[in-house]
């Protein structure tokens, strides 16, 4: 009785790809692996535009749990000496979480396109100068030899 599940690409900001936003990120937690496979198959852009929307999408429980977690610390706990200076529900609290979670989500967005980018350049870079440079020094070899023995043989 599964649903079957939307492709990566086709999640949106609207309610109709939030329950398919949410199955995704519970299959990223299962099987990594699966999912990484299948974003290394989007374009870099797809890929942050994906994260992207995976993100708006867990955003309402990230704040409902950081506002949870505040409330049973600060609250419940008290584990400040003046709970009323900064309780979990006050506006500098409100301000905290949303501050965090900003630097949060354009960091790791940042970092992981960056990283991204960087690595899939110098691998792209390495890979195809190292088999350029020996494709073409191992064709020169063997073209020159070859060329040479039939030019000396068909001339002398």
């Amino acid at each position: 009785m599964s649903k079957e599940l939307v492709p990566l690409d086709q999640i949106r900001l609207n309610w109709k790809s939030h329950g398919a936003a949410l199955r995704w990120i519970g299959v990223l937690y299962r099987r990594p692996k699966a999912v990484e496979e299948i974003g290394e198959s989007l374009r870099p852009l797809q890929r942050a535009t994906v994260v992207f929307r995976m993100y708006v999408h867990a955003l309402p429980y990230l704040i409902l749990l950081v506002g949870l977690e505040r409330l049973l610390l600060f609250g419940w706990l008290r584990l400040q000496g003046s709970p009323e200076a900064l309780g979990p529900l006050s506006m500098e609290s409100a301000r905290q979480v949303a501050f965090g979670l900003v630097v949060g989500l354009a960091g790791g967005l940042v970092v992981g396109l960056v990283v991204g980018l960087v690595v899939g350049l110098v691998v792209g870079l390495v890979g195809g100068l190292g088999v350029g440079l020996v494709g073409g020094l191992v064709g020169g070899l063997v073209g020159g030899l070859v060329g040479g023995l039939v030019g000396g043989l068909v001339v002398g």
